[in-house]
């Protein structure tokens, strides 16, 4: 994980008699290395394409690397909106997300999981989707998230 900044900077310059200037979203510096966030457009337009060269000779001559990030849609994009929503328990009472993290050191549906902590399951399920946005547990993002969903820690991973 590197450190990040939103608009950090604005890349300006003149060409074809107009004035013109690119905002990336992010720069990350990461292991030493500067890094050069820009999320992709849903519609790609000369417009963007151009910003794009102008930014990758700029960072090429300032030695930073340039990563295009495609924002997620589809099921990907609803899973994400149901976690986002879940970001930030202020319900949760000290130990509770601990006990539900230990319940999942093997996959199991995240509805068994709530259970086996004996958790009230709305309660639970807000906090086993805070700790999948949290990254403290894992399950795949590329079908929709229910609570029937399985999910799991890492191995070896204490969460």
């Amino acid at each position: 994980m590197g450190l990040r900044s939103a608009a950090p900077m604005e890349l300006r310059w003149s060409g074809q008699g107009r004035r013109h200037s690119v905002r990336p979203a992010f720069v990350v510096s990461r292991a030493g290395q500067r890094e050069v966030i820009c999320v992709q457009p849903e519609e790609l337009t000369d417009r963007w394409r151009y910003e794009q060269e102008v930014l990758a000779v700029a960072a090429s001559a300032a030695g930073w690397q340039v990563r295009v990030l495609v924002p997620p849609d589809g099921v990907e994009l609803d899973n994400l909106q149901l976690l986002y929503a879940a970001r930030s328990p202020r319900w949760l009472t000290a130990g509770q997300d601990q006990v539900l993290a230990e319940q999942f050191t093997s996959p199991r549906t995240i509805r068994s999981g709530v259970r086996a902590a004996a958790l009230p399951s709305l309660l639970g399920l807000d906090l086993a989707y805070h700790l999948i946005w949290a990254r403290r547990l894992h399950t795949d993002t590329s079908i929709p998230l229910t609570p029937s969903s399985t999910a799991w820690t890492c191995a070896g991973e204490v969460a």
